[in-house]
């Protein structure tokens, strides 16, 4: 709630002998703000001759002047009311439109989250199974990993190595290394 002071009352509060700018006794004071509004361009003072615009925040409408004027006088005054800002019945309407909109449309987005993950996991499981296939099971392969069946070589044991003729010359040799 406000309260308006009109400008004798203002006049009585002030000592006698005090200045008051040729501005200040021309000027219309600032009206203040609209509930649920905005002022344009805010300022304390407006000279005569300056107008004022309002705005109303999303969802309300301006009803009254969308600007006002200051206009000389003793005392300077505004050429209207102060705008008041309504709930805009349509903005609701719409509103509740848009909400209602989103609730049946987010089962779609479900439907369109699984067409997109369904086939991402296929193609990264076939990828995958490419890959165990090429690194794995064939033969020749060129990432040298350990394949998952035995080679077609027979393993090679310390004894079988010593029983091949190549190594029994009968000769020994001792080297002598210094560093």
């Amino acid at each position: 709630m406000r309260t308006s002071i009109e400008r004798q009352d203002l006049d009585a509060l002030e000592p006698p002998g005090a200045c008051v700018s040729a501005e200040e006794s021309l000027a219309c004071d600032n009206p203040g703000l609209p509930e649920n509004g905005y002022q344009i361009l805010y300022k304390r003072l407006y000279l005569p001759g300056e107008s004022l615009t309002f705005m109303c925040y999303e969802g309300f409408e301006l009803m009254g002047e969308v600007t006002i004027r200051c206009i000389l006088g003793q005392p300077s005054h505004w050429n209207g009311p102060l705008p008041v800002c309504k709930v805009n019945q349509d903005s609701f309407e719409h509103a509740l439109e848009v909400a209602e909109a989103a609730a049946e449309s987010s089962l779609e987005g479900g439907n369109v989250a699984l067409a997109i993950f369904i086939p991402v996991l296929l193609i990264s499981l076939l990828l995958g199974g490419a890959y165990i296939y090429v690194t794995r099971c064939r033969y020749y392969s060129s990432l040298r990993l350990p394949l998952m069946y035995s080679h077609p070589y027979s393993q090679i044991t310390v004894e079988t190595e010593f029983d091949n003729p190549i190594y029994e010359t009968g000769e020994t040799r001792e080297y002598e290394v210094s560093i």
